[in-house]
């Protein structure tokens, strides 16, 4: 669907007989182009701005008219306004994403509209959650979604460098400072000056490391490894781990007023497994994205696999569900992927996971007959249809494709 845009906010009923300007109403330039181009148009949205009741959006055909002896004889163009099918649209679609974060569950909702709330502060956040669990989609999240979006994200994972290491990355170094420090180097904190530092996996850091942390955080100043200047940092800091640093404060292994720095805010990202009604909607943002980039054709998951998937336990939380919806795009040889698509390892634990029985996940039939329904209830208006049965309109024909179900009956 191609889309004009309406700067003027004009009335379609202005006459033909003038050049189209960059004030010309939207609806009657798709009528110049058709009288232009002799093609039809199908189903162009329109965006026209600047009316006194707000946006208004329309989907504009146009149909060309020939006498017995084809003779050209004009042009009828419908107009159908779907304003309110796309605020609705809109408003669902952001009640299942926020930025890269995919998800429409009420834990997910609780997450949106934390991350609405603090967008514009400037407080250190704690991300807490398990591994691959999407804590670093949440500070990418804090980072564009506040007045430091266009400054830089820095980002460390504490566990990945040694404490000599992450001291020297964090702070930067002189030259001479250690051996094989034979230039002056910039820090992650002085890189990330006026915008975002995330360090991941915080709770892994050193007593040492925990004690220059707490001060930077205290005083937002730090020195060099061998410097003895105190420079100033305008950085606000944004932390994750995937342990309990409570319990680690119990054992001796972090400091408990290093912890009470860090929990300004915090987030807590449950893992995939307590929210498995997003599940249908991650493989679908996994599978479009793997169509973008790669020359495929999938385009969904079998009703079997969905049911599968959503029972799985998910230890390796969103992304082990990524890495195994891509594997199976991969090798995946039609538009659907069925269970022998999926990875070895997968399959094998897939036998020994019970699929929950009277969920709304049902057996394909079921499902199949269930949207039968709701298209009959609604005249097989199937935009009526998809909000029915809570679904958007892009997984409806999916499976209206899947179960083989055209126009008015069912194969």
């Amino acid at each position: 669907m191609t889309s004009i845009t309406d700067t003027n906010g004009g009335l379609c009923g202005a006459p033909l007989n003038t050049q189209a300007t960059p004030h010309t109403c939207a609806c009657r330039q798709a009528l110049l182009q058709t009288l232009k181009t002799r093609k039809p148009l199908k189903e162009h949205l329109v965006r026209c701005t600047r009316l006194p009741d707000g946006e208004k959006v329309e989907v504009v055909n146009t149909r060309l008219l020939y006498d017995s002896e084809n003779r050209f004889m004009g042009i009828v163009i419908v107009i159908r306004d779907v304003t309110r099918l796309t605020k609705l649209e809109d408003a669902l679609s952001e009640r299942q994403r926020f930025g890269n974060i995919i998800g429409k569950s009420d834990a997910m909702q609780k997450v949106y509209s934390l991350l609405r709330q603090i967008s514009d502060t400037d407080v250190n956040v704690l991300i807490t959650g398990e591994s691959g669990a999407g804590k670093e989609l949440i500070a990418e999240a804090l980072h564009f979604g506040s007045a430091r979006r266009d400054g830089p994200l820095v980002k460390v994972n504490c566990a990945a460098l040694s404490d000599n290491l992450l001291q020297s990355e964090l702070m930067g170094h002189v030259r001479g400072a250690f051996t094989g420090a034979i230039n002056n180097r910039k820090g992650r904190i002085q890189a990330a000056e006026g915008g975002t530092l995330f360090l991941d996996e915080i709770g892994d850091i050193s007593h040492q490391m925990q004690r220059q942390l707490l001060r930077f955080l205290e005083s937002k100043e730090y020195e060099k490894v061998g410097e003895s200047l105190t420079r100033k940092a305008d950085v606000r800091v944004v932390t994750a781990t995937n342990c309990d640093l409570r319990e680690k404060i119990r054992q001796g292994a972090f400091r408990e007023d290093l912890y009470y720095r860090l929990i300004a805010i915090v987030f807590e990202l449950p893992p995939l497994r307590e929210r498995t009604e997003d599940i249908p909607l991650l493989c679908n943002h996994f599978i479009r994205n793997f169509k973008s980039d790669k020359p495929k054709h999938v385009s969904n998951l079998t009703g079997a696999v969905e049911r599968k998937l959503m029972a799985y336990p998910w230890p390796g939380n969103v992304r082990e569900l990524k890495n195994t919806v891509e594997y199976a795009c991969t090798v995946c040889p039609g538009e659907l992927i069925h269970e022998d698509d999926l990875p070895r390892y997968f399959i094998s634990a897939l036998a020994d996971v019970p699929v929950p029985k009277g969920s709304k996940y049902k057996a394909d039939a079921s499902e199949k007959d269930a949207i039968l329904k709701a298209l009959d209830k609604v005249d097989w208006n199937k935009a009526k249809a998809a909000r029915t049965l809570g679904m958007g309109r892009a997984t409806l024909y999916n499976k209206l494709k899947r179960y083989g179900i055209e126009n008015r009956k069912a194969d």
